[in-house]
């Protein structure tokens, strides 16, 4: 039993761990690009805002798609391994669902 315990934070704290490495790149690249734009001068911001909703409704949708692989994982998993990725999953793909609804949100109101 402890093994399988073991097994499972183990599992559960990689994809957490791996989760945040991309999401550090995915942001670093993103910071990369606003100031690139900001030192040049932004054309036209309503097509900035526009492509950025585009992206934030697409990346919600791909998020749902993470918690129910998440979820199909912990349902059907048959390993402690499975289970501890399954929950990683989940715990990230409902943080980034909520985070990118969020934004989704307050871009269209305004």
């Amino acid at each position: 039993m402890l093994s399988a315990e073991r097994s499972f934070w183990q599992a559960f704290g990689g994809m957490n761990a791996a989760w945040g490495l991309v999401n550090l790149l995915i942001a670093s690249a993103g910071l990369f690009g606003v100031l690139k734009k900001k030192r040049r001068g932004i054309p036209d911001e309503q097509a900035e805002r526009r492509k950025l909703l585009r992206l934030l409704k697409v990346n919600v949708f791909l998020d749902v798609g993470y918690v129910l692989v998440g979820l199909g994982m912990v349902i059907w998993g048959r390993s402690a391994l499975l289970h501890g990725f399954g929950w990683g999953i989940i715990l990230q793909g409902a943080f980034l669902l909520l985070f990118d609804a969020f934004h989704y949100k307050g871009g269209s109101i305004q």
